[in-house]
């Protein structure tokens, strides 16, 4: 098929969620409608829209670049990159920037330029000609009112959707502009910026998202009053053009958060996505009977260029040449395939993976045991380092990234339904999709002999829980036996202090509250994809393996964990 189009089963009630409405977006569709809906104050085309900075100055000359810090910098290549710049877009001129850019950030200390690089990071979108990651406005008129009932409701919003909070504002979700107008959009810092021990870190994934709940929320309140307010209120602002817009905006965005909210294929657990609401968007009339779920968490971003060598996701399953599937939720999002195409947007895909590289781990935060943690080194090479590899530091002392080895399904032995979504009828949908060579199947990709990566462990203490469905709460857990783990465990404020467990590396054990087995912060492993089997090598002669560790054994290794 040469582009997407509005599924069947989308188009139909089939797909909205038989969940229905939470009761979150009840109240706060009652309270919106009893207190007055959006605050007056709100202006569609004011500062609450956090426009970036514009590139050119009046006179049509470009800024003086040395005159800007690297954050405003890589604003203005953004600017430079976006579809209102599509008609004089030169790719000399962008390389240029870049490399500007680059011997600014090359140029600081690695773990200041990962900073600098963070708060860029909180900069990117990928909207385009009224598709992609897109959200009907209304919904963020609402998230910014300024009427008391509502900003009370709101926090409760920021749980049930995992969204964090900086500054006031939720991160990676804001007005972008386009053409005629601005319009709601979310970024890649909604999943890709997450929380531990209490600290933003831009790169790490986020423990709490839940994109499903986000969108059947969305749906409720979206299809009920919000736009229909939001056009009502702002109606003298908007000009017979930008309605068109608005319009075709909304439509896309309606159609998003019914791909996020499709029961059949979404996220069942808060802190995993579904790459089946990826593969369902390839088929034009919905997925198919029996797809799989293939719920993972959210990977970090550090080491990324070295990961890619090896393929994209977790199998290795895309082709990471490019930054083609970098865009999988875009085009759930309903990108076209001729817009992938354009130089500039492929430019601007290539350049968001290539600027990962200033991604540095976080340092932990409490003090290590240096003498134990020596110790903790050689059990680590007598049995982890066959996977994981060692972990080397240049002379400024930052981590040297290497290429993971995959390691074989039999021999792993962890949830493989990422691994059994892997269809070869999906591969022939990539195929034909209209969007190869940018986006394709990873040519050396064994669907026969499938595996997950073993990943390096940098940062390893902030990325719980752990296995790549997130299923393990502690580094202490995933040393013992399966059968001695866990089974449910709470995900409630899973970033913070409180919840950081010190001794055993990851989450806290907290009593779960007397809700309904389904409640979406409890991680069940009984449930589709959430198996935490695996993951436990008895070893062979000499080589005791994890099974006869000592409880020291585990404290001491920990401890090195600590300090990669």
């Amino acid at each position: 098929m040469g582009n997407l189009v509005v599924s069947k089963s989308l188009k139909s009630t089939h797909n909205r969620s038989k969940f229905g409405p939470s009761p979150l977006a009840k109240l706060l569709i009652s309270g919106f409608a009893l207190f007055g809906g959006c605050s007056p104050k709100i202006d569609p085309i004011g500062k609450l829209h956090n426009q970036m900075p514009d590139f050119f100055l009046g006179n049509g000359s470009r800024k003086d670049s040395k005159e800007q810090n690297p954050t405003q910098q890589f604003g203005n290549i953004l600017e430079y990159l976006s579809v209102n710049k599509k008609s004089n877009f030169d790719l000399l001129t962008f390389q240029k920037l870049e490399e500007d850019l680059s011997n600014r950030l090359n140029a600081l200390p690695k773990a200041q330029a990962s900073k600098e690089f963070g708060e860029m990071f909180k900069q990117i979108f990928f909207y385009e000609s009224a598709r992609g990651m897109a959200i009907p406005n209304g919904l963020l008129y609402l998230y910014n009112s300024e009427n008391s009932v509502v900003t009370g409701i709101k926090q409760k919003a920021l749980e049930a959707w995992g969204l964090l909070e900086e500054n006031g504002s939720p991160l990676g979700v804001k007005f972008v502009s386009e053409g005629p107008g601005q319009f709601a959009s979310i970024g890649c810092s909604v999943c890709h910026v997450g929380k531990a021990y209490g600290e933003l870190i831009p790169g790490l994934g986020n423990k709490l998202v839940d994109i499903a709940q986000f969108g059947r929320d969305g749906q409720s309140l979206s299809y009920t009053i919000l736009s229909s307010a939001a056009y009502a209120l702002n109606s003298r602002d908007f000009s017979s053009q930008r309605r068109a817009v608005e319009a075709t905006h909304d439509g896309w965005a309606y159609q998003f958060l019914d791909r996020l909210a499709d029961d059949r294929v979404t996220n069942l657990t808060a802190g995993l996505v579904s790459v089946g609401i990826v593969r369902a968007a390839f088929y034009e009339d919905g997925p198919p009977e029996g797809m799989h779920r293939s719920q993972v968490k959210i990977p970090q971003l550090w080491g990324f260029a070295e990961k890619r060598v090896a393929g994209a996701f977790n199998d290795g399953s895309g082709d990471a040449v490019t930054g083609g599937w970098g865009l999988g939720v875009e085009i759930v999002g309903g990108v076209r395939p001729e817009t992938v195409h354009e130089t500039r947007f492929q430019e601007k895909a290539n350049f968001t993976e290539r600027m990962f590289q200033y991604f540095q781990p976080p340092a932990y935060p409490e003090k290590i045991d240096q003498e134990k943690a020596t110790r903790g080194l050689h059990l680590y090479e007598t049995y982890c380092t066959s996977c994981h590899g060692q972990h080397e530091r240049a002379m400024d002392g930052s981590p040297i990234f290497k290429t993971p080895k995959i390691i074989s399904w039999d021999e792993l032995q962890t949830d493989r339904d990422k691994l059994d979504g892997d269809t070869e009828d999906f591969v022939q949908k990539v195929a034909s999709a209209g969007y190869s060579p940018f986006v394709r199947i990873n040519p050396n990709f064994n669907q026969d002999e499938p595996g997950y990566f073993a990943p390096t462990l940098w940062g390893i203490w902030a990325r719980f829980p752990y296995l790549h469905n997130g299923s393990v709460p502690t580094i202490r857990d995933l040393l013992h036996n399966p059968a001695l783990r866990p089974r449910r465990f709470y995900l409630k404020d899973a970033g913070e202090v409180y919840r950081y467990d010190v001794q055993n590396m990851g989450l806290t054990s907290e009593t779960i509250p007397s809700m309904p087995s389904e409640n979406r912060l409890v991680y069940d492993v009984t449930r589709v994809g959430h198996s935490n089997q695996g993951h436990f090598f008895w070893g062979t002669g000499d080589n005791s393996g994890l099974s006869q560790l000592s409880t020291a054994d585990e404290d001491a290794l920990i401890e090195y964990l600590k300090t990669l």
